[in-house]
């Protein structure tokens, strides 16, 4: 009972904590460090996606709520090669609201965390979650199901950025983006694009805007040839009619929805379902339930 008392305690404490705290990369994105070749970067615009969050997350909206209610952004690296039987590696930030000494004391008498010590490297561990989290400075929670450590360095220690500045404010100005350099596996997509055509692709980067059954898709698709390039094209806008099609009014303008040039696709505010959209924010959320 006294240690229950005294996590309700912290856990007031945490949410009253009276200082405001706010991301520590305020001159180039946090997100900008994610990235690494075939890896899925996914960002949520916190205050942006609450209504869609609170829709996806249904009853597990619970657990995430203290996290939640502090966020600003969540970004997140995925590995889109596991199966459906394996847990995929994921790793990011979560920037907002959240004291280092505070959430470090929450931790610490947390009974899924326990406080653990890598090459220097102080965090805390959650075997029944199979996740690792670290608050390196005020303002931004590191997490991962993999290496903590190499998180912390490779994403706010001795960062290399992998996204292009122009792309990643895109991507924060939005409700939701998505980033992906010579993807292996598209996973989400692949009722749009073809695992085939992977090898003919640079890099995709995708942003989603608008609100329940009226959202909208931007971004590039970057092809290595003219000739991958037109045939991507017509299948993106082949599958994209089969699509609006269904649409209880017709969809003016689609053509210009997808514009194909010679070795970039670009999405002008392409239609998307809400099941669609549902199925791209599970993928994040979904870790931390």
């Amino acid at each position: 009972m006294k240690r229950l008392m005294t996590v309700s305690i912290l856990l007031i404490l945490l949410v009253l904590n009276g200082c405001t705290h706010m991301t520590p990369f305020t001159d180039e994105s946090y997100l900008r460090a994610l990235g690494e070749e075939s890896e899925v970067v996914a960002t949520v615009n916190v205050d942006m996606a609450q209504a869609l969050i609170h829709e996806v997350a249904g009853d597990q909206l619970e657990s995430l709520e203290i996290i939640l209610d502090r966020s600003d952004r969540i970004s997140v690296a995925i590995d889109p090669s596991a199966s459906e039987e394996e847990t995929p590696m994921m790793y990011g930030g979560i920037e907002g609201d959240f004291g280092k000494i505070v959430t470090d004391t929450v931790l610490s008498f947390s009974k899924d965390f326990a406080k653990m010590e890598e090459q220097d490297i102080q965090y805390f561990g959650s075997d029944t979650m199979n996740l690792d989290v670290k608050v390196p400075k005020s303002g931004l929670v590191l997490f991962s199901n993999d290496s903590i450590e190499e998180v912390y360095q490779k994403t706010f220690k001795e960062r290399e950025l992998f996204i292009p500045y122009d792309v990643s404010e895109r991507m924060e100005e939005s409700l939701f983006g998505i980033y992906m350099e010579k993807p292996t596996d598209i996973g989400f997509l692949t009722d749009q694009i073809p695992e085939t055509m992977l090898l003919s692709m640079n890099g995709i980067w995708l942003v989603l805007n608008g609100e329940k059954d009226s959202y909208n898709v931007s971004g590039i698709l970057d092809t290595n040839t003219p000739q991958a390039t037109r045939v991507l094209g017509t299948l993106l806008r082949l599958n994209y009619l089969k699509t609006i099609r269904k649409l209880p009014t017709p969809l003016e303008g689609w053509e210009d929805h997808i514009l194909i040039g010679d070795e970039i696709i670009t999405l002008a505010g392409m239609f998307i379902s809400n099941e669609e959209v549902y199925d791209l924010f599970s993928m994040v959320l979904k870790n931390f339930y």
